[in-house]
């Protein structure tokens, strides 16, 4: 319904949200929620009104970057204007962010209003899939099965990994989400006999008839993508909220990996070695159409071509001996073997989890044209390979529209239009998957663009040595620049909004500079610019402490261990660690809970107890003298006001590590890019701990490397000391006393 265009008229005058009308709105929200309105939040809602005028008619984006600080009322400022806008225009207003735990704050927030239609929006990898789960039903009956056929029944939105299905099921039967998901964007649209009950379908029909659609960065980025053949789907306004994070989501949505288990996908996807796929359901369709020769030759040529994509043994395959290795005749194999063999001797001093080399092993020459690079064989057959699918797919799609204009556009009967939707439905499977998988793989080989990407060899194993996935990655060194000309300039209102969008406080406007590079505004060619940083509630002089401890040997997992110990049962509890990496976590988890065990302190981990993250932060608020651990994701999102939560422990200073796309992007940001990312990190870790402005707490960091630059990321006025871990417990153990 809110498609439109510059020649249609009926858009043209797309009523103005004044800031009057949005604080009237806000003031009813707030008093319906038995709340007070705050002056933060009026100015906060105010700004935003101001950049929701667009004129539709022009190529001009209003942007604007909002900082506000925790505790203002941020959500509610920015929903105000966007229910003026969405009533008045019958427009929805698309509200992106990076966490389920906002997504849901977000919709959970707007569920007292009944006049008010909210819709959610998930990538597919989330939704159960049907046609997949039919296809197991059909292959094994089990118990495991009959719970997935119950919950189909009564689910909410057929979200099986982040939803209503219970997570733990699948750890007590063996079995993984992505065998009942899209994960590998094989979805064959209107080809699928649930097309009409499909769950992803059903998502997007609601939000066409939403006014607020609740989104996620990824998606945000897939759908508002512009390219030749099809428009943005974003309605004029959008907001970004969580926008510190906007980077690394549209950084993984533009990336692309030609590895061994894609290419193992791909092929299932095709419908090769027994799998129903592709071209299974493509010749179902057809046995009912007069013969199309030019198709059969093409599906021919795949079901021969597949002969050289990888089976499922290729992780075993490249661990054989030379002689075996030698006589392989899979081209897919050879590629993947040789994509071992180069990595590993690339990285003989430094074996890890997960290595890298540069992309430069699989060229034959150091020419200086990139023209005249010549990948060596193994690659170059490949990349051959690659092509020539490519173009019988391509044949395909195009035969598919003539196929339809001959023998279905004319036809009244039922069954005809029937087989249309089905061709239209693999056709577009096939489009999509050339267009987001095999051209970006292609390109990787090529080296397409070189100058805009960063492309190397990547090898995830364990430490133990099997090999998860090997293959060529690739990434644009500066994401945002694609982001802000293929998104952002076709959305006339930008809204971008984070407590903590920036890395350094604010005092003037070029010290946007981060904010404004890190979330794409600074690429936007025609742009009206708002910026707008709220004052923050807190005062974090009275309420909170920074201690850097200088006697803990961050690098003795026992050690660390005791440290935490110490620290969590000086506080009794109440506290949040927070680690680095999952190996760290997993050495202090048995110690850390047996200690608290003793004194009667629950401890909840991620990675360790198969719930969610939303599940885990419930439990934690609700048990309030409990723990809790995990890694990055609980840095985000997080929101545990009062009494469960007043101690915040960091196991080390979150440096990145100097990867070859790190080393890349500190190349074309500049020199202080580590710094910059490091001090993203901490601002987000410590924004965990004060919440309300009757919050207290301490910031504990278990590494005395800090320098000046990185200490920028706290609070101006916010007291920092550097003491011994005797010291630090002391300090807590009095702030309990108070």
């Amino acid at each position: 319904k809110w498609n439109y265009n510059f020649f249609n008229d009926e858009y043209d005058l797309i009523k103005k949200v004044t800031p009057d009308n949005a604080q009237k709105t806000l003031e009813k929200i707030i008093e319906k929620k038995g709340g007070s309105v705050r002056d933060q939040q009026v100015e906060y809602t105010r700004v935003l009104a101001e950049n929701f005028d667009v004129d539709i008619t022009t190529d001009q984006t209003n942007i604007a970057l909002l900082q506000a600080p925790t505790g203002i009322g941020k959500t509610f400022g920015y929903l105000a204007p966007s229910l003026v806008f969405a009533k008045q225009n019958n427009i929805p207003v698309w509200i992106s962010t990076f966490t389920k735990n906002l997504q849901q704050q977000v919709q959970e927030s707007l569920s007292d209003f009944d006049d008010v239609k909210v819709a959610l929006r998930k990538g597919r990898q989330n939704y159960l899939c049907l046609l997949k789960a039919q296809q197991l039903f059909d292959k094994e009956k089990s118990y495991f099965n009959g719970f997935i056929a119950l919950w189909i029944e009564k689910t909410k939105d057929g979200d099986i990994t982040s939803g209503d299905f219970p997570q733990w099921l699948f750890n007590m039967y063996n079995k993984r989400p992505a065998e009942y998901v899209d994960f590998d964007n094989s979805c064959i649209y209107s080809a699928c006999p649930h097309f009409r009950k499909c769950f992803i379908e059903k998502s997007i029909q609601a939000a066409n008839v939403a006014d607020i659609v609740v989104s996620n960065h990824a998606l945000t980025t897939i759908e508002g993508v512009v390219n030749f053949t099809e428009p943005s789907k974003l309605p004029p306004v959008v907001i970004f909220d969580e926008s510190h994070d906007l980077f690394h989501a549209v950084d993984d949505a533009f990336s692309s990996f030609l590895s061994a288990t894609q290419l193992k996908d791909f092929t299932d996807f095709l419908g090769l070695r027994n799998k129903k796929g592709l071209l299974q359901r493509m010749s179902e369709v057809l046995q009912y159409l007069p013969g199309d020769e030019r198709i059969g030759e093409n599906m021919t040529k795949i079901v021969g071509l597949g002969e050289h994509m990888p089976y499922n043994d290729w992780f075993l395959r490249v661990t054989q001996n030379d002689e075996l290795q030698e006589n392989e005749k899979n081209i897919s194999q050879k590629f993947i073997n040789l994509l071992y063999k180069t990595i590993q001797k690339q990285n003989l001093d430094n074996q890890y989890s997960n290595m890298q080399t540069d992309i430069k092993y699989l060229f034959a020459n150091e020419a200086k044209d990139d023209k005249s690079l010549q990948l060596i064989p193994e690659a170059a057959r490949m990349l051959e390979l690659l092509a020539e699918i490519q173009k019988n797919l391509k044949i395909m799609a195009d035969r598919i529209d003539i196929l339809v204009e001959r023998y279905c556009l004319d036809s009244e009967d039922n069954e005809a239009l029937r087989h249309e939707r089905k061709l239209r439905g693999l056709q577009n499977s096939i489009r999509i998957k050339m267009q987001y998988t095999i051209d970006h793989w292609l390109d990787a080989l090529k080296l397409e663009e070189k100058k805009y990407f960063t492309t190397y060899l990547e090898l995830n194993m364990s430490k133990e040595g099997r090999v998860y996935d090997v293959g060529v990655k690739r990434h644009y060194t500066n994401p945002m620049v694609p982001f802000a000309n293929k998104v952002l300039s076709h959305v006339h209102s930008v809204n971008l909004t984070s407590a903590t969008m920036n890395d350094i406080p604010i005092k003037e406007d070029k010290d946007w500079k981060t904010a404004l590079k890190l979330t794409g505004a600074e690429y936007v060619k025609s742009k009206k610019l708002k910026l707008h940083q709220a004052q923050s509630p807190f005062d974090y002089k009275k309420q909170a402490k920074v201690l850097i401890i200088n006697d803990v040997d961050y690098k003795n997992k026992s050690e660390l261990a005791r440290a935490f110990a110490k620290l969590f049962l000086a506080n009794k509890g109440h506290g949040l660690g927070l680690f680095t990496a999952i190996s760290r976590l997993s050495s202090t988890y048995d110690y850390l809970k047996k200690k608290l065990k003793e004194q009667s302190i629950n401890l909840y981990a991620q990675h360790k107890q198969n719930l969610d993250v939303t599940t885990l932060v419930d439990i934690f608020r609700e048990d309030i003298s409990s723990c809790l651990i995990g890694t990055d994701a609980l840095k985000q999102g997080v929101d545990v006001p009062g009494e469960s939560l007043s101690l915040v422990v960091c196991d080390k200073l979150p440096r990145p590590v100097p990867t070859i796309l790190m080393n890349a992007r500190e190349k074309s940001f500049g020199k202080g890019y580590r710094n910059l990312v490091t001090r993203m990190s901490l601002k987000q870790a410590f924004g965990r701990l004060i919440r309300r402005v009757d919050d207290n707490g301490i910031f504990v960091l278990l590494d005395p490397r800090i320098n000046r630059s990185e200490l920028k990321a706290f609070p101006e006025n916010v007291e920092i000391a550097t003491v011994s871990l005797q010291e630090a417990l002391l300090i807590i153990e009095k702030s309990k006393e108070k």
